[in-house]
């Protein structure tokens, strides 16, 4: 009976430390964007392109500048996780430049109307992002052509056939403020190369053909925080105090 009792004990042990275990396994959530956009500069501020099947960013033959938009909604991640990493994917559909860019964090919300166009853009819809209005044509930026972080949150990228990566501190830091609430989240700004014409890049947006893998897409890498050693050790007591009643 005693040997049995060790062997039942013994076996209850090792199920709780699995079971502390298995919780601290590493997950990762695959999170297409919710939003995305291109402003276009021009006087009017009446250009968007909030349900074309491309996002652009840097400048065209004429020299005049896109800029992206992109966001991500990070509730389908658990409370109480902790975020340990944060890797940005796009995928490039047409490119006039180098396929790269800087991502900096938006300071104001942003729209996405119905405007449907492609580097040109099309005429901006009620809600649109534009140049001069984050909510066209009711909420002007603070700042023509965008309120964001000057300094970018990850740069360059890291190109695998059409998908370009990004994957840096900045974001990461990003990523896990919006998390926690102690930034607010408004997502982030596509920054191309702007500092001469003929620079434009087409990035996939979520609307584009192909399936959603094509789209932009936010993988977050988090743990889900373990019970402590007392925790585990609390449970096994009471369990065996119960048996010996």
């Amino acid at each position: 009976m005693k040997m049995s009792m060790f062997g039942s004990t013994a076996a209850l042990a090792a199920g709780v430390v699995a079971v502390v275990s298995s919780a601290a396994s590493a997950q990762t959530a695959s999170i297409v964007a919710s939003r995305d956009n291109t402003i276009y500069q021009t006087t009017a501020g009446a250009t968007s392109n909030g349900a074309g099947d491309g996002i652009f960013s840097g400048r065209n033959r004429g020299g005049t500048i896109r800029r992206g938009l992109v966001y991500f909604d990070l509730s389908v991640i658990p409370a109480g996780a902790t975020i340990t990493g944060a890797t940005l994917q796009l995928s490039i559909s047409q490119g006039q430049g180098t396929a790269t860019a800087s991502f900096h964090r938006a300071l104001s919300n942003w729209g996405e109307g119905t405007s449907s166009g492609s580097g040109q853009g099309a005429a901006a819809t009620p809600g649109d992002a534009t140049w001069l209005f984050s909510f066209f044509n009711t909420t002007p930026w603070a700042t023509p052509g965008g309120d964001f972080v000057p300094t970018p949150s990850a740069t360059g990228g890291t190109a695998n056939g059409i998908f370009v990566q990004w994957s840096s501190a900045g974001l990461l830091s990003d990523v896990q403020g919006w998390y926690s609430g102690a930034l607010s989240n408004f997502g982030w700004f596509i920054i191309g190369d702007e500092s001469g014409n003929q620079t434009a890049d087409r990035w996939g947006s979520r609307e584009i053909g192909g399936g959603p893998e094509f789209a932009p897409t936010l993988f977050v890498n988090y743990v889900i925080p373990t019970p402590s050693a007392g925790v585990g050790l609390a449970m096994l007591g009471l369990t065996l105090a119960r048996r010996r009643r």
